[in-house]
């Protein structure tokens, strides 16, 4: 029913719902401009400052129960078969999304802490090791991405939807293809981290790259303001050509966008978004 609403543009949070805009909505490409969530740069600054301690062996769930909750309790069940140290803290709920709670959760090593305030979130965040983003439903371009990647969390996600657009395997995070509901997958997630938990160097290589995104709100302002005034006249730089669809692209803080198709990405040579 968009076709019925008079709108300038369409702005997609990743690339994988901006071809859903384009090819299931019917949507044309140049009404579609992809930017990413941002992150608060502030809400990070504080705890770094602090030095809070992280907790080698804490993994962290936040977000609505529907997104995976149950594929990370499973995953903390087989590490804690194998270690107990690890433990699982939970935020979010089905509050999150303005719908009742079905019962808290209680289990040796998971602790359900519910909505809080970012600045709390954002603390607990930095002092958790990990971050579980396990999901069967194809993900658009959750805020939890950009905040648990800011926070310094290794990123554990499904290859589905947005999450390759974030996520370069064993670079910024680790992707698992598969269903995220099969016991094979519960099994590989956690041997994973049992690996690299052992590796300290490699944690904190991809720890620091992880950290290194770009997408902070300041500049995602920026970035919309600054296509606000090219849709108005303004003159910016027409560089290259789209990897998607060879359409012209727009340099605005973020990066390069697609004037034909809205695609998004960092570097012009290739079709991952990658970090500097």
């Amino acid at each position: 029913g968009l076709e019925k609403i008079e709108f300038d543009n369409i702005y997609a949070v990743s690339n994988f719902i901006a071809g859903i805009v384009r090819d299931d909505w019917g949507i044309p490409g140049s009404k579609v401009f992809t930017s990413y969530n941002a992150f608060d740069e502030d809400l990070f600054k504080e705890p770094e400052e602090q030095n809070l301690i992280r907790d080698p062996f804490q993994l962290v769930y936040f977000s609505h129960p529907s997104k995976g909750l149950t594929t990370a309790i499973e995953v903390v069940r087989k590490l804690r078969a194998k270690d107990r140290r690890f433990h699982l803290v939970i935020y979010g709920g089905a509050q999150l999304w303005g719908q009742e709670e079905e019962g808290i959760f209680k289990e040796d090593g998971i602790e359900y802490r519910g909505l809080v305030g970012q600045h709390v979130l954002t603390d607990d965040l930095q002092r958790s090791a990990y971050s579980l983003q396990l999901q069967h439903r194809q993900e658009p371009g959750a805020l939890s991405i950009v905040d648990a990647l800011r926070a310094g969390c290794i990123l554990l996600a499904s290859q589905v939807g947005a999450f390759p657009e974030y996520v370069i395997d064993g670079k910024n995070g680790y992707l698992f293809p598969g269903n995220s509901e099969d016991h094979d997958l519960h099994l590989r997630v956690a041997q994973r981290v049992l690996d690299i938990s052992n590796k300290p160097k490699q944690i904190e290589e991809v720890r620091h790259s992880a950290r290194a995104i770009i997408w902070d709100s300041i500049t995602m302002a920026r970035t919309w303001v600054s296509h606000w005034d090219w849709l108005s006249g303004s003159k910016f730089t027409i560089e290259g050509l789209c990897i998607q669809c060879e359409g012209r692209t727009v340099l605005f803080e973020d990066g390069y966008h697609c004037t034909a198709c809205g695609h998004y990405t960092r570097s012009l040579t290739t079709k991952s978004i990658s970090h500097p």
